[in-house]
């Protein structure tokens, strides 16, 4: 009997399998939609202020992750929730906590808000390779700080952990964020530029002078900016 024959009798490609995986696409695309549009995500603040606008305002994005919202990292996220929550030293208060500031329209998601003795801590999960692990083992991801610095500002909280996991091996890696004025004042000045920019209508000028920069080839709005054919 031909084994990958009988499979192909019972594990089919179909209308089903189509109309599920269009779903998924949706309803990812959705999540996205319902975390940008509009405002300014925390997590993408250190990203060209052109790229910023476009997904505020809803642009057509021309590549899609499939899984950029839907992957690893809600698990490995359920995963540290459960784990504070039965900890005998530290209690879990928060998870998926949604904060936000109308002033300078910025919003963002706090994985985890924790309670280690009196201190309380915002606590931001990020799952990576281990190529991506290995670099920060020595030096937190610039985007990761800002991000968890600005969650910490938006909630009123103090102290921040920074929670990286290696995907491949589970071996983890926390850095203690403490706020820096300097960097909260840049953002919010960089908002509320980008707030202007909005209602009127305008863009910034390109930061770059051409699009085979790092950022631009990574960017889903690289047609929509550079008016490519």
């Amino acid at each position: 009997m031909d084994t990958d024959s009988e499979n192909k009798k019972f594990a089919i490609k179909d209308q089903v399998t189509n109309t599920f995986s269009q779903i998924v696409f949706d309803e990812n695309k959705r999540r996205s939609l319902d975390i940008s549009r509009e405002v300014f995500n925390s997590a993408y603040l250190t990203e060209c202020d052109r790229r910023i606008l476009y997904r505020a305002r809803g642009e057509q994005a021309l590549k899609h992750s499939e899984f950029s919202i839907i992957d690893g990292r809600d698990s490995t996220k359920n995963k540290w929730s459960t784990f504070f929550s039965k900890s005998l030293k530290i209690n879990l208060l928060e998870k998926d906590l949604l904060v936000a500031d109308c002033n300078y329209n910025i919003t963002g998601i706090i994985d985890s808000v924790i309670k280690i003795g009196n201190a309380v801590f915002v606590v931001m999960i990020k799952d990576l390779s281990s190529k991506e692990f290995s670099r920060v083992e020595k030096r937190a991801f610039r985007k990761d700080i800002v991000e968890t610095m600005i969650n910490m500002w938006l909630s009123e909280i103090q102290n921040g952990i920074l929670l990286y996991e290696n995907r491949d091996t589970g071996v983890f890696s926390a850095y203690h964020i403490i706020p820096y004025v300097q960097i909260i004042e840049a953002c919010k000045n960089k908002c509320l530029k980008m707030v202007g920019l909005k209602i009127k209508g305008g863009l910034p000028e390109k930061p770059y002078k051409n699009n085979e920069e790092k950022e631009c080839q990574m960017c889903e709005f690289q047609t929509k900016c550079w008016e490519i054919k």
